[in-house]
């Protein structure tokens, strides 16, 4: 390289100016990849990334399943942040329809943390780490209220063997959770700490009483205020009744109140539009457990029918007895809004570029086009 820069600096008089950044900007790439190419460590991607077997087992389960979404809730070693096999499978686990409860993922709004915190048994702000990092990492997560987590739709629990699951012998039964894969030594890229982690041993549990998506019930009630929430919660039969929130009870018209739920077929499921096919025997209530959020509108066989907030966190809308088909769109104000704005924007844009356009040619078809000393 130095010989190179000598040599340039010689014959510099006799390279064209262009010759001369060439060859300037080429030396320099070549200092670039004589620093950087021997401390390039050469492997695939795929082997860097590889998703653990336990990981693969969930995704093989998901495809069998057509049209379901799941949740999938992983609780890494206590005290180490990004121990757990889901953490670079994420997006593995978004293609199959699985969702993890404490990953990165749309639905982490404040109303989702506080949800997680009713599921702990405990009503106050989730605190963040303060060591080793600074950022909230939810990692040892105890299980105290099992139907809030049934509610969420969390199929599958991702965890090492030797923690117990969390609950209490007299609330939760052993029957309510099932060792359906085990994987002995895991070992997973982790991007806090940049480089390969090897695990202890991970069980996959799955939920034997996990709701579905989407389901109907048929009675309903109005939820208490922030400080009765928790209790009303723990009373309540979720497979019977639904809690919907900014409704008084003269508006609710319960049927047949003993009635179990009743599932619902998911047509379609994308980030921004749900399609589901309903046929409930009496009238009730449509549960889907996503996130309420403003912005989200619902038609029931093309007809508006209004959103509520249900069970502190999802979204119900009343339906009719028989076959509807109800669809789930987010079509916020904002996006139209937005969308004039842009428009009025361009459009201004392209006004004032034409106006400038049309001064100059004007301009110049009145004084003539500009002469050159050489003209003269």
């Amino acid at each position: 390289m130095v010989l190179i820069a000598v040599w340039l600096l010689n014959f510099r008089s006799s390279l064209p100016q262009v010759g001369r950044r060439c060859a300037w900007g080429g030396l320099l790439l070549g200092e670039l990849w004589a620093l950087v190419m021997p401390h390039v460590a050469v492997r695939p991607e795929e082997a860097l990334y590889a998703p653990s077997q336990s990981v693969r087992f969930l995704v093989g389960e998901q495809r069998l399943k057509p049209n379901e979404r799941w949740r999938v809730l992983d609780r890494g070693l206590p005290g180490l942040p990004s121990s757990s096999p889901l953490g670079p499978a994420l997006p593995m686990l978004g293609e199959a329809g699985i969702e993890p409860i404490l990953g990165y993922n749309s639905f982490d709004v404040r109303r989702y943390k506080e949800y997680l915190q009713l599921i702990m048994d405990r009503d106050e702000p989730v605190r963040p780490r303060s060591e080793p990092f600074g950022f909230p990492i939810v990692n040892a997560f105890p299980i105290h209220n099992k139907p809030f987590l049934d509610l969420l739709g969390a199929r599958y629990l991702l965890q090492a063997d030797e923690k117990n699951l969390g609950m209490s012998a007299e609330r939760e039964p052993p029957q309510s959770w099932h060792g359906v894969y085990t994987e002995s030594r895991p070992a997973v890229y982790s991007f806090l700490e940049g480089g390969i982690r090897q695990l202890p041993a991970f069980t996959v549990y799955e939920n034997i009483g996990v709701f579905p998506r989407s389901f109907i019930v048929h009675d309903a009630r109005p939820l208490e205020d922030r400080p009765g929430v928790l209790k009303q919660m723990k009373q309540t039969d979720f497979r019977k009744e639904v809690l919907l929130e900014e409704i008084s009870p003269q508006s609710i018209t319960s049927v047949e109140a003993t009635r179990e739920f009743e599932p619902v077929t998911t047509i379609s499921y994308l980030p921004n539009r749900v399609v589901l096919q309903a046929n409930p025997a009496a009238a009730g209530f449509l549960v889907l457990s996503d996130v309420w959020f403003p912005g989200w509108k619902c038609t029931v066989d093309g007809q508006h029918a209004p959103i509520y907030r249900a069970n502190f966190l999802f979204r119900a809308i009343a339906i009719p007895k028989g076959d509807h088909q109800v669809v789930f769109d987010f079509d916020p104000e904002s996006y139209r809004w937005g969308r004039w704005v842009s428009i009025a924007a361009l459009a201004c844009v392209g006004a004032l570029s034409l106006g400038w356009l049309a001064f100059h040619w004007e301009k110049r078809g009145r004084f003539g086009p500009r002469k050159s000393l050489s003209d003269c």
